[in-house]
């Protein structure tokens, strides 16, 4: 459970805060783009180590299993998507990575590692002062379920 909470639930969020920052719509041209897919390297680097190893599971195989169905286009998912419930999906996939107890006893995250758990963060922070400040976040339109049926066919 941890580890599809850290390295599928934080991942979409981690992609989901500069995806949008960077003007991005759907998960797959989010993935097409180099930096973002750089970033997530990191991001999935640093948060695996905050997860103890499953017997059985080749966790890079898996992350890259993650990352390969997100730049999926036949799925059609929306960074909007990604974004509903914000507070609330931060709260439980990105945050407890920061945690005291997140690393075992007398190991640590790097600098670099901490910056990739803390980058998706300060992209989240960033979102909410353009909604407050523009009334609507960079790249979001009005949801209209009629339209959404239409783009997925």
């Amino acid at each position: 459970e941890l580890l599809k909470l850290r390295l599928l639930n934080g991942v979409h969020q981690a992609l989901a805060y500069p995806a949008m920052l960077l003007n991005h719509e759907f998960v797959h041209t989010a993935m097409a783009d180099k930096r973002i897919r750089e970033f997530l390297g990191h991001y999935t680097a640093a948060a695996r180590c905050t997860v103890q190893a499953v017997d059985g599971l080749d966790t890079t195989e898996w992350i890259s299993t993650v990352l390969e169905r997100f730049a999926n286009p036949a799925i059609k998912d929306t960074i909007f998507r990604l974004t509903e419930d914000a507070t609330n999906r931060c709260s439980v996939a990105l945050a407890p990575c920061m945690t005291n107890d997140a690393i075992e006893p007398g190991k640590g995250l790097s600098e670099a590692q901490l910056r990739a758990i803390v980058f998706p963060v300060s992209c989240w922070a960033r979102c909410l002062l353009s909604s407050i400040a523009n009334g609507a976040l960079p790249c979001t339109k009005p949801l209209n379920r009629d339209d959404r049926a239409k783009e997925l066919g």
